[in-house]
């Protein structure tokens, strides 16, 4: 009698775009969802009562101490709080919201370009340094994203063909010795398959972090020296990814705001105020200059319009 061979677990079929990984998961319901639920951070509704907040885990490659990252905190809710008058954020041991410092491949791909030598600054011959980086990268990529989608698509089609025959013979009630040793063997074949695609996966989102990271500094180059150019886009943008420097979740754990990536401190404080900002259940504005615009491209830190007037109609006030 046949064993019942297990099954490969097929969850590599779940693989698009690698670009997937840099999804936001910040969709029109979690907007609304922050609005009707933001009273659980602080007991009242939006805007009454300052919102505390913590420190989570901290990690230190960033070569920033806490006391650095705190005070970039603090002077990031004041930009919300001055705007109002009034105190919107509050540190407390035991606040509501935790707000941590993680390093992965996100900051690790901006000091990778530190590394290669390249100079991020407002200058044309910098911009160009980049653009020619940019396309090195992209055209090894473009190679290597092929092969591993060609790579995929077979493993997947192996694995539809094998789970096909299992099931046959388990319908059969058994299969002969030699077909139920083949059948392991590819089996074992098809698992060993699986961990070096998901290697060549990994190995492919640090690369699509460098090239996101060298987008970030070309656009922001660009249009610090109001050059005018192609704006490029990052890797996975059509699969929705936005402000992926950090992201502000609020779940049935409770709610957080995870910081990943920044070139220098005003950065960090506009990113720090663009996730407090959907802290307070703000949504994106159409401006590019304003904090709550869906990417991280200004140097600006100060509200525009856009980002006053929906930080009002979240707190409801009509003046």
């Amino acid at each position: 009698m046949l064993k019942k061979i297990y099954k490969i677990t097929l969850f590599l079929l779940l693989i698009s775009s690698v670009g997937l990984l840099f999804a936001s998961y910040r969709y029109p319901q979690i907007a609304e969802y922050i609005r009707t639920n933001i009273e659980n951070l602080t007991g009242t509704a939006p805007c009454q009562k300052p919102i505390t907040y913590y420190l989570g885990s901290f990690d230190n490659d960033f070569g920033i101490s806490k006391e650095d990252f705190l005070s970039a905190i603090s002077e990031a809710s004041a930009i919300w709080g001055k705007t109002l008058g009034k105190e919107l954020f509050k540190y407390s041991p035991d606040g509501k919201l935790k707000i941590s410092l993680i390093y992965d491949y996100r900051q690790e791909a901006t000091d990778k370009l530190q590394g290669l030598g390249l100079q991020i600054d407002s200058t044309k011959n910098s911009y160009e340094n980049l653009k020619a980086e940019y396309l090195t990268q992209k055209s090894a990529y473009d190679s290597a994203s092929s092969a591993l989608n060609s790579r995929i698509a077979v493993f997947q089609y192996d694995t539809q063909k094998l789970n096909s025959e299992i099931s046959y013979w388990n319908k059969k009630g058994g299969a002969p010795k030699d077909i139920y040793n083949s059948l392991n063997a590819e089996s074992d074949r098809l698992k060993s398959e699986a961990e070096e695609i998901n290697i060549a996966e990994n190995n492919l989102n640090k690369q699509v972090a460098i090239i996101n990271a060298l987008v970030d500094a070309m656009n922001m180059t660009a249009h610090n020296i109001n050059l005018t150019v192609q704006t490029f886009n990052k890797i996975g943008a059509s699969t929705g990814e936005e402000f992926s420097e950090g992201l502000y979740v609020l779940d049935a754990t409770g709610a957080s705001i995870s910081v990943y990536q920044f070139n220098n401190r005003d950065q960090l404080v506009r990113l720090l105020a663009h996730e407090l900002g959907h802290a307070l259940g703000l949504e994106h504005v159409a401006d590019p200059k304003a904090i709550m615009y869906r990417l991280n491209e200004s140097k600006n830190i100060a509200p525009t319009k856009d980002d006053i007037a929906e930080l009002k109609a979240v707190c409801h006030i009509n003046n």
